[in-house]
């Protein structure tokens, strides 16, 4: 009975990595399909882990980690700034999704406490994972390449993502992890196929064209660089300064053979697309961080409200915009989240991502015997940030696949806080309970609207005369 259990938590533990392969169903975009799965799936595991011997306690120690803590905190401001929501049906939505991701990562948290060697299995899993993601891509290029027209930034090299700077960072989140696989790893057929894979990626990363992507992965070699100076047992291995010189001169053969295969596209040359910042990707970018400021200082209590942005914006952007443009999303997505709930709301928001770093950076210092994962951990939330700074991850299942095991491993290494009284988690626990249902229901009827939005979007685009 206990080894079918295991089983079972071993399904549940890898149930969000298929979130990339569901199908369609015939939306107008693919995260209402994303989010019901989680929504369903992640209400059985929590059921599921609420039953199991001892699952109060857990429950409590969950929400006394300080990440976690962090994040219940953000959805509660999010609560509050409904009551300035233009649209409160927009909020509730959004307030759903986020809910749905913080049951995830208290369920993996959870899961991981239950059984201390799923934080291997996160590594094989991004294995399998960037082997799937950048083989498609690569297999992708091969399809449409042409040495006298090579190709520019093709919406193909999404991948699984449904767009390329999502495809780009989700790649990049991993690879860390896959480079720590490589150094603990004393089999070669096994440091080959990473060898191989992390080429491959590095690739994709280039042709892809991600400006973003391509600065991130810049910083996460110059830190592979830093790490070998680092006086520390667990940084002095021979394995791990034969890997890191491995990737270095990966890495930069890769860039030798992208300059080459586009000689004949200067603009994607990966050296050109890291200096050239004349275009109207940062000047977009630039005016949408200027707007979102000026909202956070209109609003800074609690915001426009959670999820009312992509409304609100209008009011700021207007004399920029045109035909039918909405702007949905800052870029930014801690700006994002200052201007639609507030600067209380951005700072409880920030400590989900500086409570891990601060915790991980000192045990790091203090050279504790996980100093080398702790090392690949940082790394993999700083790709993250990165990411958060230029992109909108927080909005994109596929991005949170990453967040959420990486989050939920910096989250069983972190200290638990002390004197929180265990009663008032008990019925906070209860409350969860009766919310699971209703962001189930609302997921459903967001996925039953979008499916309606794309027979009307294929209807306007396609047959107009016919609408």
């Amino acid at each position: 009975m206990a080894k079918a259990l295991k089983i079972l938590e071993f399904f549940f533990f890898i149930s969000i990595s298929f979130v990339p392969f569901l199908p369609e169903l015939g939306v107008v975009d693919i995260i209402a399909v994303q989010f019901l799965y989680l929504a369903g799936f992640q209400s059985v595991v929590f059921v599921y882990l609420s039953i199991q011997q001892h699952a109060s306690v857990s429950f409590v120690n969950g929400l006394k980690n300080p990440l976690l803590l962090s994040f219940f905190l953000f959805i509660i401001i999010s609560g509050l700034s409904i009551l300035t929501a233009f649209n409160p049906t927009e909020s509730l939505v959004e307030i759903c999704r986020y809910f749905v991701i913080f049951i995830t990562l208290f369920n993996f948290f959870t899961l991981i406490k239950r059984n201390p060697e799923f934080k291997n299995y996160v590594l094989f899993i991004f294995l399998a994972l960037l082997t799937i993601e950048s083989l498609y891509i690569f297999k992708i290029f091969l399809s449409v390449y042409s040495f006298e027209s090579p190709p520019g930034r093709l919406r193909e090299f999404q991948g699984f993502t449904y767009n390329q700077n999502v495809a780009a960072f989700s790649l990049l989140m991993k690879i860390p992890f896959i480079i720590y696989l490589a150094i603990q790893s004393n089999k070669m057929i096994l440091r080959a196929f990473i060898y191989f894979i992390v080429s491959i990626s590095f690739f994709d990363l280039l042709i892809i064209g991600s400006r973003g992507s391509l600065i991130a992965v810049s910083a996460v070699l110059f830190f592979l660089v830093f790490a070998l100076f680092i006086k520390n047992q667990f940084f002095n291995s021979l394995q791990l300064k034969r890997v890191l010189f491995t990737v270095f001169g990966l890495f930069i053969s890769m860039v030798s053979l992208q300059q080459f295969l586009y000689q004949n596209n200067s603009d994607l040359k990966s050296l050109n697309r890291v200096t050239n910042y004349n275009d109207s990707s940062v000047s977009y970018r630039a005016e949408s961080y200027k707007e979102a400021i000026e909202g956070i200082l209109d609003y800074p209590l609690l915001g426009v409200g959670i999820g009312n942005w992509k409304i609100k914006s209008l009011d700021y952007a207007h004399q920029r915009l045109t035909e039918y443009q909405v702007p949905y999303h800052v870029h930014n997505d801690f700006l994002h989240i200052g201007a639609e709930i507030g600067v209380l709301g951005l700072i409880v928001y920030l400590l989900i991502f500086i409570l891990p770093l601060v915790f991980l950076i000192k045990k790091l210092v203090e050279k504790d015997k996980n100093s080398l994962l702790y090392f690949f951990i940082i790394l993999s939330i700083m790709v993250y940030i990165a990411d958060a700074m230029v992109n909108f991850p927080r909005a994109r299942p596929n991005n949170q696949i990453n967040f959420l095991y990486v989050f939920a491993l910096a989250a069983v290494f972190m200290n638990d806080l002390d004197g929180i009284r265990r009663f008032t988690f008990k019925a906070i626990h209860v409350l969860f309970f009766v919310l699971l249902i209703p962001t189930i229901v609302v997921s459903y009827k967001v996925f039953d609207s979008y499916k309606i939005q794309k027979l009307l979007i294929f209807d306007f685009n396609e047959e107009p005369e016919n609408y």
